[in-house]
């Protein structure tokens, strides 16, 4: 298995195929350097040695064992690398190996009895010794390499017994599985385990299962873990970039992968990842705990990506390989807050370089596109320029996850909360979680109540109501049902109907029924944006520049306002179809990563601006209308809101609906089995339903965001057609005229949206002038 251990170091080291003139290249070789140095200057290479580093030395906590390998890794990487100083170092050799043998004698071995978090003793330590040792090949002994094995064979799970963990009741799902799968095939390659590389390959193929609960893939693009929780940015990203090298490692040997829904990580790329990434980074709302962490946030977990997604083009049969090309060289190109070259490995890099230099290959162009992540209870909204991204829960998707000490203050990043990339690329990093207020996150509606540490972590509410609808991939609907943690004293809790309405350059948000019967205050979050170093962003209310020093605050009377951005084209808009009362509040804030999980204790300063509504003390059928515009500057802000675009249509208990004339668009949420009416559409049933338009045709897109509907919604829109140029097979035509009358077989459609596309019963010449257009206009209105 010799060329499987090359290919293998190949990956890790780069095996000496990157240009020494690439200043990244050397770059990154002084980085691994410095790093494995500082490893090994640290070491403790005494001979009556009670620890490798005196900050790892513990034998309660098992995250010391994976640091303690990490470390040795670290070192073996300069060691084997070209163009380190410390390639080829007899004495690094020697503490390397010693260091091995240290680990083997008196922490990880057969004998040891397991401690604290599982992950360490079937992951993160195999992980890196495996890997270590695979570099170290050459230099060790049989009976070394064995022993090291004999090590891993203790802890790792047996791919004949499908993976199922040797802790009690547990089975390795997901990414779990990949890292898994990992340490026994180079464990296999070690030993010259052809058997086990075998059962390995095949342990790999529930993987590209698509599920329909709990952890993995799901076709809307999806990615659940532990359960019910949003993870594409988490531990998705981790299995898309372990997968990648292991199916890599085994392409085109005895070995590869040959089950044939391989192919679907294709489209796991272009359905799972590419929505939820912008300019290089990937959007927080589904990467879970990790937020909480400095040393992946969302331009490092974009990194891993575009790692992985041109890891991938590198393999990947045509035309899939091009398009992967043009994806990755996109974001490589826009991320200027984290260039790609300078933090990736040295293989990447030469992959990297290789594809900038390629004028064949054209960097994909920003999209526009909408996409409801049902079974995830995501929503993200793209067009050139800007992402906007929507976080909901419900009683199939947690509210967060708070475990290992980290994401301690999750409480509401799921409470509806709304997140705007734009051109200010560093927004939502560059400290930006430890300082923000984690009570007031734009686009919730919440409680002033304070909340300890990992309070209603994994929490699932009674409602099913989240979800939304697709319009021709660019327009949609988003809602929630939101019902808040229990209240205290048998008090019913915060309840409130909130509802998105996602046009082109306009984001539309409704609530009502906002109501609780506790004595606390109620507060609908418009904003709370991270401003310039110095905190003094231009804010303009209905023409007037409100003041700019650090601490001022104020109660506005608002039709419109706009807060300058921090780079060009970044600056929002904000319309408000009913003049509305808000808070304003400019202030300096303080946080430490400490505060919310396990990182450095360093005290850091962030400027905001945080724009609220305030329902007062225990409301009933409180309610809100805004409108955001991305990207708009004061002056098309102001012109807006003389002559706004949309307009809403309705905003009961019933059903929330807005309309876009422009357009011809008319998006509505149904929130009760009955019959309710918006505009020109009647519905019956618990619905999302967007249409479109013209002089030609209509567009009508539905579904069930309850996922519980096992019968049919009836819709009846108020226009005439021709006949159905194209329908989702789970759309019944009852009638095309007077009305359009459809019925929509919602069961096991598991949120997803179902279309029809009918041509128009007036299709004359006359009937595309300005005067159709303004009866289509009144008629979805």
């Amino acid at each position: 298995m010799e060329p499987l251990r090359s290919r293998w170091a190949l990956l890790l080291t780069g095996g000496g195929g990157t240009d020494p003139g690439d200043p990244d290249v050397a770059s990154r070789i002084m980085q691994l350097t410095d790093q494995a140095r500082d490893c090994w200057e640290s070491m403790d290479t005494g001979k009556n040695r009670t620890y490798l580093w005196s900050d790892a030395a513990s034998v309660t906590d098992s995250g010391a064992l994976t640091t303690n390998y990490n470390r040795l890794y670290q070192m073996a990487i300069a060691f084997k690398t070209a163009g380190s100083s410390l390639e080829g170092s007899a004495l690094l050799e020697r503490d390397i190996k010693e260091g091995l043998d240290w680990m083997l004698a008196n922490r990880y071995n057969r004998s040891v009895q397991t401690y604290s978090n599982w992950w360490h003793w079937e992951i993160g330590a195999p992980l890196a010794l495996t890997d270590t040792v695979l570099l170290m090949h050459e230099h060790l002994s049989k009976r070394q390499i064995a022993a090291y094995m004999d090590a891993v064979d203790r802890f790792a799970p047996d791919p004949a017994l499908y993976l199922v963990s040797r802790w009690p009741a547990k089975v390795s799902t997901g990414a779990n599985r990949v890292w898994i799968c990992k340490v026994i095939a180079i464990r296999s390659i070690l030993l010259d385990d052809e058997p086990m590389l075998l059962q390995v390959r095949d342990a790999l193929s529930p993987l590209f299962e698509y599920v329909t609960e709990g952890d993995g893939f799901y076709t809307d693009g999806s990615f659940i873990q532990h359960d019910s929780h949003p993870y594409t940015g988490g531990y998705g990203k981790s299995l898309l970039s372990e997968l990648v090298p292991l199916l890599h490692l085994l392409e085109g040997t005895a070995y590869e992968v040959r089950d044939p829904n391989k192919q679907r990580i294709y489209d796991w790329v272009y359905d799972a990842f590419e929505p939820m990434m912008f300019r290089g980074s990937l959007l927080d709302m589904v990467s879970g705990r990790e937020v909480s962490r400095d040393g992946t946030q969302n331009h490092e977990s974009g990194l891993t990506v575009i790692g992985a997604v041109l890891a991938l083009s590198a393999f990947a049969p045509q035309p899939h390989a091009d398009t992967l090309k043009g994806m990755a060289k996109a974001w490589m190109m826009a991320d200027t807050a984290k260039p790609f070259k300078r933090h990736a490995s040295l293989y990447l890099i030469g992959l990297a370089s290789e594809l900038l230099r390629d004028e064949r290959i054209a960097p994909q162009e920003e999209r526009a596109e909408y996409n409801m992540l049902a079974n995830m209870a995501r929503a993200v909204h793209r067009r050139p320029g800007f992402a906007f991204g929507i976080s909901m829960y419900s009683k199939r998707v947690s509210t967060y996850e708070s475990i290992n000490g980290e994401h301690l203050h999750g409480w509401y990043t799921a409470h509806g909360h709304t997140s705007l990339y734009d051109g200010d690329l560093v927004q939502y990093s560059d400290g930006y979680w430890p300082t923000v207020d984690l009570y007031r996150l734009a686009g919730t509606t919440v409680t002033n109540k304070r909340r300890e540490d990992g309070f209603g972590h994994r929490f699932l509410s009674s409602e099913s109501w989240t979800g939304g609808v697709e319009l021709l991939g660019r327009y949609g609907t988003a809602g929630m049902m939101l019902e808040d943690y229990p209240a205290d004293g048998g008090c019913a809790p915060l309840r409130a109907r909130k509802s998105w309405f996602l046009f082109d350059d306009e984001v539309v948000a409704l609530g009502t029924d906002i109501s609780t019967e506790e004595p606390v205050q109620v507060e609908t979050i418009v904003e709370n944006r991270k401003l310039e170093a110095e905190g003094a962003n231009r804010f303009v209310v209905n023409g007037r520049l409100m003041p700019g020093s650090l601490g001022w605050s104020g109660e506005l009377e608002a039709e419109w306002m706009h807060l300058e951005g921090n780079a060009p084209g970044a600056g929002i808009g904000y319309y408000f179809p009913e003049a509305a009362a808000l808070q304003a509040r400019r202030e300096r804030r303080t946080g430490r990563w400490s505060d919310i999980g396990g990182g450095p204790r360093t005290e850091l300063a962030r400027h905001y601006l945080t724009l609220w509504l305030n329902h007062g003390f225990a409301p009933s059928q409180a309610r809100y209308a805004y409108v955001l515009l991305p990207g708009k500057s004061a002056a098309e802000t102001e012109s807006y809101a003389r002559r706004p675009q949309v307009k809403i249509v309705e905003q009961s208990s019933a059903v929330h609906a807005v309309s876009h004339g422009p357009s011809g668009i008319v998006g509505a949420n149904f929130w009760t089995d009955g019959t309710a009416t918006a505009g020109c559409i009647t519905c019956t049933g618990k619905a999302a339903v967007m249409l479109k338009a013209d002089a030609l045709t209509i567009d009508i897109a539905v579904s069930d965001p309850t996922h519980e509907n096992d019968g049919a919604i009836v819709l009846d829109v108020g226009l005439e057609a021709r006949d159905v140029i194209e329908a989702d097979p789970r759309i019944e035509t009852i009638q095309l005229r007077p009305t359009v009358k459809l019925k929509f077989h919602a069961k096991d459609a598991r949120g997803g949206t179902a279309s029809i596309r009918l041509r128009r019963a007036d299709t004359s010449t006359s009937d595309m002038g300005e005067t159709a257009n303004g009866r289509m206009e009144q008629s979805l209105q």
